[in-house]
Formats: structure tokens, sequence, C-alpha cells
């Protein structure tokens, strides 16, 4: 499968990309004022990983090394990796701390969508850490919950960021990555069947 972007609007985003969960994992459905944005984020996860792994993207679960084992953080209904599916375990805040995680970035395109529980800073340590190894990052940000990255890749601030910056990624909702991918695929005239709700 050619792995060069062959369609303008997604940079490098396509034909194939790596899609990357970042802790699903129970503990991370919280009560309180939080809760609403968390079911969005798992909500929103949820679409996207049903896409990928209906047009066969490759897909890895990274998890905090730290609270991995823990029985009260299992994963998450319908987020439980399948056979054909890496489970990486990372130290830091970035996937990129992940033991293999650059190796299997390498081996397929260098393209990643990123989404999920990251914790304080781990979208923009990611990020950061893709301009290492020349991969381009697509964030799902209504896909994902990270308090601390939020003031940077909302408004007016993304743009200043993007122009400031030499770090090489998109930003979208994930109705918009949806609509992009499931276009691609009809307009190249790849065999592909309507997601159910």
């Amino acid at each position: 499968m050619n792995c060069e972007p062959i369609h303008g609007q997604f940079q490098r985003a396509l034909p194939i990309a790596t899609l990357v969960l970042v802790d699903m994992r129970r503990a991370h459905i919280p009560n309180g004022l939080i809760r609403n944005k968390a079911y969005t984020v798992v909500q929103n996860c949820r679409q996207a990983l049903s896409l990928a792994r209906h047009v066969g993207w490759p897909v890895i679960h990274i998890r905090n090394v730290v609270t991995a084992g823990t029985s009260v953080n299992g994963s998450i209904t319908g987020f439980e990796p399948t056979a054909t599916e890496a489970v990486l375990e990372r130290k830091k805040h970035s996937c990129y701390s992940s033991l293999y995680f650059t190796d299997l970035i390498r081996q397929t395109s260098g393209n990643i969508v990123i989404m999920g529980f990251f914790g304080a800073g781990g979208v923009l340590a990611t990020i950061a850490d893709a301009v290492q190894t020349s991969d381009y990052v697509t964030l799902l940000w209504d896909a994902s919950l990270d308090e601390q990255s939020a003031p940077i890749f909302s408004g007016s601030a993304l743009s200043l960021f993007q122009r400031y910056t030499n770090l090489r990624f998109s930003v979208r909702t994930t109705a918009e990555w949806l609509s992009l991918v499931q276009g691609y695929y009809s307009d190249n005239a790849q065999r592909f069947r309507p997601l159910e709700s």
C-alpha cells in the first residue's frame, strides 16, 4: 500500500496512518465536573477506532506503566485491544516514551492520529517528540483530554503556535476526520460500507 500522501487536504494523514489510543482505561471516567467531557472523549474515540479498524489501519494502545496492571484500570468496554493491535506502556507523558513506539510508527507511514486521556501536557509532549522522528501528528482534539495542553490547542493560540514553531501537526474534530477518511476511501473506489452508529 502506498504510504505517501496523495490527497492535499490531509497533508500527510492519508492514505494510511496509525491510530494511537492513549490510556483508554476505566479509571479515566471520573465523577464530577469533567464527567461529561470524558464521556464525549470516549464516544469520539469509539467512532474513530471503529473507522480505523474498518479500513484496516494499524492501531496502538498506549497505557501508563504505573497504573496499567491494576484491576480498577482495565480497558473501557469496546477498547480492548484485538490480536492484531499493539499494546505499549509509557513511562512519561509523551507516547514516544513508550518502548518500540517509534519503531512501530516507522514501520507504517510516519503518520499518527492521536486521541485519549493524555494527562498533564501529554499532547504537547507527543507532538514535540514527533519532530525528532519527522512524524506527522493529527490530533483529534474533541477525542482527547489534556487540560494542561488545552490553552495551546484552542482558538487563536493554535494558529500562533503553528505559525511560530516547526512542529508538524494538524488539529481536527472527530467529525471532520471521519468525514475526510470516509470521503477519501469513497473517492478512491475502495470498498467501504457506512459505519453503524
